[in-house]
């Protein structure tokens, strides 16, 4: 019995270590968090990379190579583990009946894992996706970039 203008629209707004879930509660309103997912193994290894890998640098260049290399996998693992987590979260939020829409705006890579890990009843109510992260962005900034005609 609902149409479009009362559907629950959510926004996904994530990267590789954070996923904001925003709702719109109407057209021109602003975006309203829902909640955040964070992967806390990915801040960690960001920043043990950072970190470490200016001091490795000061030894050989194939140690630092071979190092960046492993830190690159291991940071890709993560992001496919944490993909899978936001995935399962929307399919338990759409199952309760939370939102019946859902527009995502993601960094590029892990748009694509997240792409691969969301179920089909998930892919179906994504009524559009964006590969940018945004996830540095206020809720006011958003809704002007994303609904800059107020809806």
């Amino acid at each position: 019995m609902s149409n479009a203008s009362n559907d629950k629209l959510w926004v996904l707004v994530a990267d590789e270590a954070v996923a904001h879930v925003y709702e719109l509660p109407k057209p021109g309103a602003t975006l309203q968090e829902v909640h955040t997912l964070t992967d806390p193994d990915a801040h960690a290894k960001d920043a043990d990379m950072r970190h470490d890998g200016h001091g490795r640098r000061g030894g050989t260049e194939h140690a630092s190579n071979a190092t960046t290399s492993a830190g690159l996998d291991e940071t890709h693992q993560h992001a496919e583990v944490f993909a899978r987590t936001v995935a399962q979260w929307l399919a338990e939020s759409l199952q309760a009946g939370r939102y019946q829409t859902l527009r995502v705006v993601a960094a590029p890579r892990f748009l694509g894992l997240l792409r691969k890990a969301c179920s089909k009843q998930v892919a179906a109510v994504i009524t559009d996706d964006d590969n940018h992260d945004l996830t540095h962005m206020r809720a006011e900034e958003l809704t002007a970039r994303l609904f800059p005609a107020g809806g």
